[in-house]
């Protein structure tokens, strides 16, 4: 019989084929399995990607090298215990005949029956579509798509002296964030916690349109405001060599 890397996953019914991913239920015990042992001397499988929330699982009956204890072995983990996660599974088979891969997914459907993706997801929940089967629907149905920004990275800081009120970065917002996302900022790679809404005072930090003299709530922040510095409150002033990180969701 050919070699083959596919496996089969237990759904909580049965052992079912993983093309087009498979859906289990939050917080199952799932079992993972070669579907066609025979002919395999080596079978590796690992996690090869989660969803934004979700921490890589343990596989049961695998070392640390991805290597399954026997090409029989039934691999079992526990899948995590909210609705709308996806994890991503490489699959490697090794026999007389060479070697091959094969990568799936496994899902639990959110409350309203969509699958969530995975880090390096391709087409293992829709074998014809792929990623496109999960965004385009949701495109189509409100017309936008709510992402994280890829701007305002790496920026310069600019020189504070510890007066207050002081501009932390010559580069304001890219675009305007997401009313309800969070909106972060880090100072080479730390992320500053004590961000003031509302307020320019007892906060390390504020954002601004109006050059400092009022801070913003956090649904009204928009393109093109910038964040002001408060040394003394923050207990450290900004140096041209800090670099500066700002996080958000925005609509494109």
């Amino acid at each position: 019989m050919p070699l083959s890397p596919l496996c089969l996953v237990n759904n909580g019914t049965s052992f079912v084929p993983t093309e087009n991913g498979v859906d289990v239920s939050p917080g199952a015990t799932v079992s993972i399995r070669l579907a066609q042992p025979t002919g395999v001397t080596l079978w590796l499988l690992q996690v090869t990607g989660t969803d934004e929330l979700t921490a890589v699982p343990t596989l049961t009956g695998v070392n640390a090298s991805a290597q399954v204890a026997t090409p029989s072995t039934v691999v079992t983990f526990q899948f995590p215990p909210r609705a709308g996660s996806a994890l991503g599974f490489r699959s490697d088979v090794e026999g007389p005949d060479g070697a091959l891969a094969t990568t799936f997914g496994v899902y639990s459907r959110t409350a309203s029956n969509a699958r969530v993706g995975f880090t390096t997801e391709t087409r293992e929940g829709n074998t014809t579509y792929g990623w496109a089967a999960k965004i385009n629907p949701v495109i189509r149905s409100s017309g936008i798509l709510v992402v994280e920004a890829p701007y305002n990275k790496h920026m310069p800081a600019l020189l504070t002296t510890g007066v207050g009120r002081e501009l932390a970065c010559s580069t304001g917002l890219a675009v305007t964030p997401h009313p309800q996302s969070a909106l972060n900022v880090s100072i080479n790679g730390i992320l500053v916690t004590d961000i003031g809404y509302e307020s320019t005072s007892g906060c390390a930090c504020y954002w601004s349109s109006d050059g400092g003299v009022t801070a913003k709530a956090r649904p009204n922040i928009a393109q093109n405001d910038r964040l002001y510095w408060n040394g003394a409150q923050a207990e450290f002033n900004l140096h041209p060599t800090d670099f500066i990180d700002f996080w958000y969701d925005a609509v494109i």
